[in-house]
C-alpha cells in the first residue's frame, strides 16, 4: 500500500498539534480576547469552520458539519464592536469532530488525487493546494495560540511538536513506495517551505520599533525568534544538505533551541534570515519527488521539509500576533501560497 503523500501526513500531524496547542492554553487564556488578539475560543472555531469547508466539503465533496455551518452564519453578522463569543470547550469539541471527518477524507488521498481540480468561491485550485493551505493556516494560528498561552502563564510553547507521520523513517517510506514511478516535479512540501519563507519575510517588516524591543517577560524577543528561524534553516539546508560553511553571524548569535534567551540586533537577524533563505531556495527548487526519502541527519529530506515549513509558519503566526499587540493591522495569514499554487498552474488564494 502506497504511503500517504507527505503533505497529507503533515496535515494529519497538524490536526493533532492544533489540539495539543489548544490544550496548552491555561484557563486565563480561554476566555475573552487578550488585548488586540483573537479569543482562543474564536481561533478554534475559525479553524474548525475553515478546515471543514476546505477538506470535508471542497476536497472531500461532503456536506458541512452543522456546527460549522451555524457558527459561520453567526460570524457573518458579527462586528468588530460585537465579536462573536465562542466558548473554548465547545470550539475544541467542534474542531475534533471536523478533524475526525477530515481524517477519513485524507486517508483516501494519493499523489494523483492531489492534482484533482476543485472549484472554490475564489476560483479553481487543486486538492493539493487546499491541503497545503490548511497546513499553513493551522500552524500560523498555532503560533497565535502560543502567544496567548505564554502570556497566560504556560511558559514557552515550542512548535512544531514531533510530527510523527511526516517523520516516518525514509526506509519505511521507500519500501512502501517501491516500484512507484518517481515524480519529476518539485515536491509540494518543498514549495510550501518557500511560501513559508515568504510569510516570515512578509510579517517581519510590520513589527514596529516598540514591537521589536517591547518587553514581554514571558515571550522571546522578536529578534531572537527571527534569528532562531534563520539558524534552523542554515543548519539543516545550507550546512546539512549542501555542505556549506556555517553562517558566521548566526553561529555567533547562539539562538539554537535550548540556548538562553537573548536579544540580538533585529536588523542583523532579518539580514541573516534573508541571506540564509537566499542560499536555500535554489536547493529547494532542485528537489524532486525521489529526493524526499534521501537521508538527512537522523531523518530524511522529506521529514525535514515538513518540520521547516511547520516551524516557519508557526513563528510567522507568533510574530504577527505580537505585532498586533503593538497596533499593527492583521495581514491575514497565510498569504497567497504562490509557490504551491504555481505547481498546478492555478491562481493561489
Amino acid at each position: 500500500m502506497t504511503t500517504l503523500p507527505l503533505v497529507v501526513r503533515l496535515l494529519l500531524d497538524a490536526q493533532d498539534e492544533f489540539v495539543s496547542t489548544l490544550d496548552r492554553v491555561p484557563a486565563p487564556g480561554r476566555g475573552g480576547p487578550w488585548g488586540r488578539l483573537n479569543a482562543s475560543g474564536w481561533i478554534a472555531a475559525h479553524i474548525a469552520t475553515s478546515y471543514d469547508q476546505w477538506i470535508n466539503v471542497l476536497a472531500g465533496g461532503g456536506e458541512p458539519r452543522a456546527w460549522a455551518r451555524d457558527w459561520s452564519a453567526r460570524q457573518a453578522i458579527a462586528t468588530l464592536d460585537r465579536p462573536l463569543a465562542t466558548p473554548f470547550d465547545e470550539a475544541r469539541v467542534a474542531f475534533v469532530e471536523v478533524a475526525d471527518a477530515a481524517t477519513r477524507v485524507l486517508d483516501d488521498c494519493d499523489e494523483a488525487s492531489l492534482d484533482a481540480p476543485v472549484r472554490t468561491p475564489r476560483g479553481t485550485v487543486t486538492r493539493g493546494y487546499l491541503a497545503a493551505r490548511a497546513v499553513a493556516h493551522l500552524f500560523v494560528h498555532m503560533g497565535e495560540l502560543s502567544v496567548i498561552a505564554s502570556l497566560a502563564g504556560a511558559g514557552e510553547v515550542r512548535l512544531p511538536g514531533p510530527l510523527a507521520r511526516a517523520r516516518e523513517s525514509q526506509e519505511r517510506v521507500a519500501l512502501a513506495d517501491e516500484g512507484a514511478a518517481p515524480s519529476p516535479h518539485v515536491p509540494l512540501v518543498a514549495r510550501l517551505l518557500r511560501d513559508a519563507y515568504d510569510e516570515v519575510a512578509r510579517v517581519a517588516p510590520v513589527l514596529s520599533v516598540p514591537a521589536r524591543v517591547g518587553a514581554f517577560d514571558r515571550l522571546n524577543p522578536r529578534s531572537f525568534t527571527l534569528a532562531h528561524i534563520a539558524e534552523h534553516e542554515d543548519r539543516v539546508w545550507n550546512v546539512g544538505a549542501q555542505g556549506r560553511v556555517r553562517d558566521a553571524w548566526i553561529e555567533g548569535a547562539r539562538v539554537s533551541r535550548g540556548d538562553p534567551r537573548s536579544a540580538p540586533d533585529f536588523d542583523a537577524a532579518a539580514a541573516a534570515f534573508a541571506r540564509t533563505t537566499l542560499a536555500t531556495r535554489p536547493y529547494l527548487e532542485r528537489l524532486r519527488g525521489a529526493d524526499l526519502v534521501r537521508p538527512l541527519g537522523t531523518t530524511s529530506v522529506g521529514a525535514e521539509l515538513a518540520r521547516s515549513a511547520a516551524h516557519c509558519f508557526a513563528h510567522a503566526g507568533e510574530l504577527m500576533a505580537i505585532a498586533s499587540l503593538f497596533g499593527a493591522e492583521d495581514l491575514g495569514q497565510p498569504g497567497p501560497l504562490a509557490h504551491v499554487g504555481a505547481a498546478s498552474g492555478v491562481a493561489a488564494r
